[in-house]
């Protein structure tokens, strides 16, 4: 999978004291991951990533490789719960990977046609944060919508607030594309594309 994510430009602001002339950010992130089912019911399944993400801010570039780590267990056809360190790695060009543990649980309605789900975030270098979603299936399209909210203690963090996304899959591929507004500091596309292996592609 890849992400993309595009702040928007700025341009001249000396009259406020901002940055003159025009600045924009830019970011990529790469994933490989392999993930397979443990115990006889298939119940508990793990999961590993490889993974590299390099960003452009302001005319200077860096970059970072890292992984992650994840646990899934399905209470029941409906019920899972789940557990991850992600994004871990360590800094390179003053990039530091947004590192994380996370910890959620996700119920699906109606033969998985709807889908809610928690999570709580506890960042390695931040604040503390809930997301909440719902996912709706239409076939081969999902729309999808959230709440993010961190407990940072500054008012009116930009950590927090909507989220809203929808995806399309067709066979082994998958397109995802999520919009998170961080206030008034930017706007951020972020588009990933999947291909999700069937399970006896390295098998003789």
């Amino acid at each position: 999978a890849a992400a993309a994510a595009v702040a928007p430009t700025t341009r001249d602001r000396s009259a406020t004291g901002a940055l003159g002339a025009e600045s924009g950010a830019f970011a990529f992130a790469g994933t490989v991951g392999y993930a397979t089912s443990m115990l006889s019911t298939d119940a508990l399944k793990l999961g590993v990533s490889a993974e590299f993400g390099m960003e452009s801010l302001f005319k200077q570039s860096s970059s970072v490789v890292g992984g992650g780590l994840g646990l899934q267990y399905d209470i029941n056809r409906d019920f899972t719960l789940g557990a991850a360190l992600n994004h871990l790695g360590a800094a390179g060009g003053g990039f530091s990977p947004p590192s994380e543990a996370i910890f959620g649980a996700a119920y699906a309605f109606n033969n998985r046609v709807v889908v809610l789900a928690l999570d709580g975030g506890m960042p390695f270098n931040g604040d503390p944060s809930v997301r909440s979603g719902m996912e709706v299936n239409l076939g081969s399209l999902a729309l999808r919508g959230g709440w993010r909210q961190s407990f940072s203690s500054i008012e009116g963090s930009v950590q927090s607030g909507p989220t809203a996304g929808a995806g399309f899959k067709a066979g082994v591929f998958a397109i995802d594309y999520a919009f998170v507004p961080y206030g008034d500091l930017s706007t951020t596309h972020r588009v990933s594309a999947m291909i999700d292996l069937p399970n006896d592609f390295f098998r003789p």
